[in-house]
């Protein structure tokens, strides 16, 4: 028995063949050139992953860093507060407020008087408007130590008497 195919039988085949290859070859690429364009974007794409990736890594060094100078900072923050609390007696207290007082020239003609205890400030006296003693108590509150700021100031516009009876 012979097992080869008659010619016509080959022929058919061949033809169909190269009819499929043209087809396919209309309106795509060829696969051998999708697969280079696949490699080249895969290339491109690790290329991009690989920068990213570097990138990251910078990042989160710089974060590390700056972490770890907050803690620093932090730290640094702490001793001083423990300082300043084991400094900031009544006395030390009781002058730095009648500095910042003396010091302003809004309450330089104002009869203030500051007296501290465990760190409590208490401000009186007589002051002419209802600013000059927000001042007084804002001024008091900034002294370093100072745990709270109570106010027995009174104000004492003489001018308001004069005008309310015009």
């Amino acid at each position: 028995m012979n097992n080869q195919k008659p010619y016509y039988v080959t022929a058919r085949r061949t033809a169909v063949l190269v009819a499929a290859a043209m087809l396919a070859g209309c309106g795509k690429p060829a696969p051998e050139t999708q697969l280079v364009a696949a490699g080249e974007a895969l290339g491109e794409a690790t290329t991009e992953l690989s920068d990213l990736n570097t990138r990251i890594d910078r990042t989160e060094a710089l974060l590390d860093e700056l972490r770890a100078e907050r803690r620093k900072q932090r730290d640094t923050v702490r001793t001083l507060e423990q300082r300043l609390e084991a400094r900031a007696t009544d006395v030390a207290i009781f002058r730095a407020v009648q500095t910042m007082l003396l010091n302003d020239e809004q309450l330089q003609e104002v009869a203030i008087t500051v007296d501290v205890e465990d760190k409590a400030v208490t401000r009186g006296g007589v002051v002419r408007t209802m600013e000059e003693a927000a001042l007084a108590v804002n001024l008091s509150k900034q002294v370093a130590g100072v745990a709270r700021v109570a106010s027995r100031i009174r104000v004492d516009n003489p001018q308001a008497g004069n005008d309310s009876g015009a």
